[in-house]
């Protein structure tokens, strides 16, 4: 009888090991900003993904121009994919609308979240695109980290008289997702912020200082680097190495290579949706480095609201000037408002709560009828650089009434 007993249970536990064993892998892919709205698609060579003949697994949005699904599959299993929206004839392009090879992953317990970049998509090709820099750029190409251990391109802006002033250290700005800053061909969705046209106007009427502006470019792993938590539906929780790699590899170089001032007070780092939200955390992680803090629709609503519940009031006021704006159409519900907003505001009172009550400390601004999109963020990109550089105390508002005044150059400050 022990005998059958463990004859039985022996072939149980070989049953238990050979059983196939499956994995919910997560997917969470980004779009451009001219997807239209619930129609990305993903195909594969998968029965659940089409076989590469049905366009029908669709993807769930989950914030603006982010996307979501969730598939059972099989561990070990080669994966070959691509996202559409719903047809060959829009399938995934790249930046330059040119031809992708399949996506591709191994379905492992080790990796159960994927997250993808959808550049373009066929059949919404413009006009070829020309180089839209102005100014003067230097560019660190293939700038390895240690602490990240990977590798990205940074772009570094110089302002009109970077040459003509040897013995003057310029304030520096560092911004997140540098490839959407200055120029349209690597641009999310071909949609460029215009710092170097916003900075290279407002210094030419003599509104601002003269800074140096560091765009430093995202990668695959942007959620992961822009998140200061990790949440329990999105994964993340990179954003300290990140902002180490920005502290300790990055800055030293820009440092030495530069004539920066690295004054705390002089010094920036902004960015927008994840790259707001961990700008703002940065504010307060790293206070030695960063005095002006660019949160630009911030995504406040990471791992439950965490800023705005539990980190921001753990903090104290330090003497940080911070920027933090929301659209209002950013993050609408279904009921017609606009969640992203309610987040805006709540942070706002969580701020002023720690002594952030005059415009000398924090700048919030709401841009009435604006997206969560490159082209809002265009729109209003002035806005901060006057609030952080200006000369003067202008006037902080949308309205651009310096831009096509005639003027002569500005003094050199």
């Amino acid at each position: 009888m022990i005998f059958v007993v463990l004859f039985l249970i022996f072939w149980f536990a070989v049953w238990i090991w050979l059983k196939p064993r499956f994995i919910d892998v997560t997917i969470i892919a980004t779009v451009p900003d001219y997807t239209p709205k619930d129609r990305l698609r993903l195909v594969g060579d998968i029965d659940s993904l089409g076989n590469w003949q049905n366009h029908s697994h669709a993807l769930m949005p989950i914030e603006d121009n982010t996307y979501k699904t969730q598939l059972r599959l099989k561990e070990g299993v080669r994966v070959r994919c691509k996202f559409s929206l719903g047809d060959w004839g829009t399938v995934q392009k790249d930046r330059h609308f040119a031809d992708i090879a399949d996506l591709e992953f191994v379905v492992s317990k080790n990796k159960p979240l994927l997250q993808f970049v959808i550049e373009n998509f066929a059949g919404f090709e413009p006009q070829i695109q020309k180089a839209s820099l102005t100014g003067q750029f230097e560019y660190l190409h293939r700038f390895q980290s240690n602490i990240l251990k990977n590798e990205r391109t940074i772009m570094i802006w110089l302002p009109p008289n970077y040459a003509l002033r040897p013995s003057h250290r310029f304030p520096v700005l560092y911004m997140h997702d540098g490839n959407n800053l200055f120029d349209a061909r690597t641009a999310f969705g071909g949609v460029e912020w215009g710092v170097d046209e916003a900075a290279s106007k407002l210094i030419f009427h003599g509104l601002m200082e003269e800074i140096i502006i560091v765009g430093i470019y995202n990668t695959m792993g942007r959620m992961e680097e822009y998140t200061p938590t990790v949440s329990k539906r999105h994964g993340g929780g990179d954003g300290r190495k990140y902002l180490e790699f920005i502290t300790q590899e990055l800055m030293p170089v820009i440092n030495q290579r530069f004539r920066t001032n690295t004054d705390p007070q002089k010094t920036g780092i902004m960015g927008s949706s994840l790259g707001g939200l961990i700008s703002l955390w940065a504010g307060f992680a790293f206070p030695h480095h960063f005095g002006l803090i660019g949160a630009v629709s911030p995504s406040l609503w990471w791992d439950d609201k965490y800023m705005q519940k539990t980190f921001i009031p753990s903090q104290n006021k330090l003497n940080h000037k911070i920027w933090m704006d929301m659209g209002s159409l950013e993050g609408m519900g279904r009921d017609g408002v606009s969640y992203a907003m309610k987040d805006t505001q709540e942070m706002k009172l969580c701020l002023n709560t720690l002594g952030y009550n005059s415009t000398d400390s924090l700048f919030y601004f709401e841009h009435l009828g604006a997206y969560h999109n490159e082209a809002s963020w265009a729109a209003r990109i002035h806005m901060p650089l006057l609030y952080f550089y200006g000369i003067g105390n202008p006037p902080i508002q949308l309205e651009k009434n310096w831009e096509n005044a005639a003027s002569a150059p500005a003094k050199i400050h």
